[in-house]
């Protein structure tokens, strides 16, 4: 059985382009990995080109969610957001990771 990863990326800069590369170095060993953007580490959507972000379907992951109350704190709007990130309402947020087997921040 596969576990399943939930990676959450709330700190912004050069820490949260090292959680990206863990989260893509854990899915390339086979682990199924999901991605959790709140406070600042939602800021990786709103650099230019940010060519990790790009990459993780390449990697299988397709899981991406970013916060509701994230998404209007920085003031994005649900339309300029890559197709494989949803947004999530921060009440499912303790199912959600009710449902992965790690949790890393």
């Amino acid at each position: 059985m596969t576990k399943t990863v939930l990676y959450q990326i709330s700190h912004d800069g050069i820490l949260a382009e090292e959680a990206l590369d863990s989260a893509m170095t854990l899915a390339a060993f086979g682990l199924e990995v999901a991605i959790l953007l709140q406070d600042q580490g939602a800021r990786l959507l709103t650099e230019p080109v940010n060519g990790r972000l790009k990459a993780l379907p390449l990697y299988d992951i397709d899981t991406v969610w970013i916060e509701a109350s994230t998404l209007t704190a920085l003031g994005l709007k649900k339309a300029a957001l890559p197709a494989f990130v949803q947004v999530i309402d921060t009440a499912r947020l303790a199912s959600l990771a009710a449902h992965h087997d790690v949790l890393l921040h």
